[in-house]
């Protein structure tokens, strides 16, 4: 058996093996990927993961996306080339949040020494119909909320500066170096007051057509009325653009992301996930 990087090079190679959507990351910073591959080359596994706060030598983790194994035996392999680059970068707990996995995914896991528990996913979904729905969406926003398509580069270079100056990059963790054109153009907006852009709603469509919101901050003296306003930008553009049963991943990734959706949607919870995580 031998131990691949999974990268932008040899990915079509893996490409039915590794949910879609995930795979669409492979080749950005912060993302890696190791497959194991038998004497036929005949694929056996696949794990994918992702680096968050890799500037905080004291706070670095490793987020497990995607795992997939033909027998459990194979694990072993990849952890241990996953263990030698997470200790490069200086990980100090790796973690997952897994729906659905099969058992020998799950046993592989626990086998790794992760400790496991079910809980409430952090994600909820909705579509594009019930967000047109809400009360919030009726009023049109004010002329100050412009779509990513009515700026320049230089202006969303500019603006995606100033939000990480502030330390805010969602959960875009490479979003200095991502382009405009990542983002769904319509949908994104951004607060643009005598041409300085203060604020921004990033939303990615995925290869499955899943849109996601995956960055949401203004830092401007009317910043609860620009997020406000810039919810109203996207939730009526995306009815405009696609069809209501359009999917949309909602992410709470945080207390105040969770306290916006709580309100959105009260009472609605995320499926029940296999989470796990351990020491590196």
């Amino acid at each position: 058996m031998e131990i691949v990087e999974i990268n932008e090079e040899n990915l079509d190679e893996f490409v039915d093996y590794i949910d879609e959507d995930v795979a669409e990351s492979i080749g950005r910073k912060y993302y890696r990927g190791m497959g194991i591959i038998d004497d036929s080359e005949d694929i056996l596994g696949s794990l994918i993961w992702e680096y968050k706060n890799s500037n905080d030598d004291d706070d670095t983790l490793a987020e497990l996306v995607w795992l997939s194994l033909e027998q459990g035996a194979e694990s072993d392999e990849l952890f241990e080339a996953f263990k030698e680059d997470a200790e490069f970068e200086n990980v100090k707990k790796s973690f997952f949040e897994l729906e659905n996995p099969d058992e020998v995914v799950a046993e592989a896991l626990t086998a790794q020494s992760f400790k496991t528990k079910k809980r409430e996913s952090r994600d909820i979904y909705t579509t594009v119909g019930e967000l047109a729905g809400l009360s919030i969406a009726r009023k049109k926003p004010p002329s100050y909320i412009v779509g990513l398509f009515d700026l320049t580069v230089k202006q969303y270079r500019q603006g995606i500066i100033t939000c990480l100056y502030k330390g805010r990059k969602g959960l875009v963790e490479d979003l200095a170096v991502m382009p405009m054109g990542w983002y769904d153009m319509d949908v994104s907006c951004a607060v643009r007051t005598d041409g300085e852009i203060t604020g921004f709603l990033l939303v990615h469509r995925y290869p499955s057509g899943i849109l996601a919101p995956v960055f949401l901050f203004a830092s401007g003296p009317n910043s609860k009325m620009d997020l406000l306003n810039m919810l109203r930008y996207a939730i009526r553009s995306a009815a405009e653009e696609f069809s209501p049963e359009t999917s949309v991943l909602i992410r709470r990734h945080n207390p105040a992301v969770k306290a916006l959706s709580d309100k959105l949607f009260p009472g609605v919870k995320g499926d029940t996930v296999l989470y796990g995580e351990r020491k590196e």
